[in-house]
């Protein structure tokens, strides 16, 4: 968040994984994915974070790249209108800009619709959620 205050609590607070490393650095690691398990109905802000935590792709991007997107679920976990960006710091060509954005929206979209208990529903749906992609961290360039 841009803010330096502390403010409460009202939204879940989504970490992003880490983006792949360079070709060069993940060769050892070529297995395909293995698909989610079958996730049983959300019912807590717990259960929500880690349920993205696992949901959610590394978004590959230039170096730098951050995108903050603000969206809405309604009370069955469905997405309320259309996502949008709060926060963006978008380096690198227009071309590579459009790539880290498309798949920022790609990897929400995979994640929905939430599969919500008819308690939790009406909790989710009413509170504007945030979510932080970011691309690899700029290295150090020393001597």
């Amino acid at each position: 968040m841009p803010s330096a205050k502390a403010t409460p609590p009202t939204t879940p607070r989504i970490r992003t994984p880490e983006p792949p490393l360079p070709p060069e650095q993940n060769q050892a690691e070529s297995a395909p994915p293995a698909p989610p398990p079958p996730q049983k109905p959300i019912d807590n802000w717990k259960e929500f974070d880690a349920a993205f935590a696992t949901c959610l792709d590394p978004v590959p991007g230039p170096e730098g790249a951050e995108m903050t997107l603000r969206f809405a679920l309604d009370h069955r976990g469905n997405l309320k209108g259309k996502p949008v960006a709060s926060y963006s710091k978008l380096p690198g060509t227009i071309a590579e800009q459009k790539e880290f954005v498309a798949a920022a929206l790609t990897s929400l979209d995979k994640c929905l619709p939430l599969p919500v208990t008819s308690r939790f529903g009406p909790i989710i749906s009413s509170r504007p959620l945030l979510i932080r992609f970011s691309g690899p961290k700029p290295r150090d360039r020393g001597i």
